[in-house]
């Protein structure tokens, strides 16, 4: 490597002159780019906020402390007389 670094206002100056460029001359293209990215982002942090409420979810009922909500009847009458 060099010792030498490059100067990073330069740099900024550089970037700065392509991405103002590149975006004066597809304005749609990059307003679509940025639009499709920021719904990659929604639908990413939906997903994981949808995993986390299942996980949870799912840890509630093997906790040692878990009452069911749920009762399981039956319409016959149970009787101790054999059939």
């Amino acid at each position: 490597m060099s010792d030498r670094a490059v100067p990073r206002r330069g740099f900024d100056t550089l970037t700065r002159w392509l991405l103002g460029a590149q975006c004066r001359s597809h304005r749609g293209r990059a307003l679509v780019a940025m639009l499709t990215i920021a719904l990659g982002v929604g639908l990413g942090y939906a997903v994981q906020l949808i995993n986390g409420a299942a996980f949870n979810g799912i840890a509630s009922i093997h906790h040692p402390g878990y009452i069911a909500t749920t009762q399981a009847t039956t319409h016959e009458q149970i009787t101790d007389e054999p059939r």
